[in-house]
This record gives C-alpha cells, structure tokens and sequence, in this order.
C-alpha cells in the first residue's frame, strides 16, 4: 500500500512541476518581441486557436491540460466564451490582447467545437 501512495505522490508532484511551467510559459512578457507579430486579420479561428489555445485545450479541444477545460463538452454560449477569453479564467490568462480583433474568430471556433 505504501508502495501505491508513494507512486501517488510522485505523480502529482510532477503534474504540480508541469502546470507550474506551463503558466509561466503563458504568462509571457510585456517587453515587445523583436520577430514581429503574425497579423490575425487573415487568420481563421482554427488557425488562431491552434496557435493560441492547443497547448492547453488540445487540438480537438479535449486535453483539459492543467486543469483547461474540454472545450467538446462546454455549455457555454458565446457571449460567454467571449467572457472568458476576455477577461481570463482560473490559470487562463486574457487572450484579448494576444487575439486582438480576432477574438469572435477564436470565439465562433471555439462554440464549433462543442457541437462536434
């Protein structure tokens, strides 16, 4: 039994080391980077979200990484999800400033995903 437990604790101290890295990786910098920013004008919602949210939310939405949240089985309505990308939620930071005037792209793209 001591053998389970200690198995355990391993496991979520690496999930602990893992989420840690994971939000300071997407906290980022204020400081502006030096390559300049690919515009999201002609960017689809899939290709801004894949370049935005897969890390945490998967691909197909499903990962659920340090605690994100499956997107497949949200119930949330738009205005909602606009919400949320907006002003952040639990360890996701805003996107607004990332998404810019994109944001209803992620958004639409994001409610598809629910539906499939």
């Amino acid at each position: 039994m001591a053998v389970q437990g200690f198995g355990f604790r391993m496991v979520l101290t690496r999930l602990s080391f893992l989420c840690g890295i994971v939000l300071l990786v997407s906290c980022g910098s204020n400081e502006p980077t030096e390559e300049p920013q690919v515009s999201t004008e002609k960017m689809s919602g899939k290709q801004l979200f894949e370049q935005h949210c897969t890390m945490c939310h998967g691909e197909d939405g499903r990962l659920g990484s340090g605690g994100a949240a499956d997107l497949t089985a949200s119930t949330l309505d738009k205005n909602s999800i606009r919400k949320v990308l907006i002003e952040g939620k639990n360890a996701m930071p805003s996107m607004k400033d990332r998404l810019g005037d994109a944001l209803d792209k992620v958004v639409d793209y994001t409610k598809e995903l629910s539906k499939k």
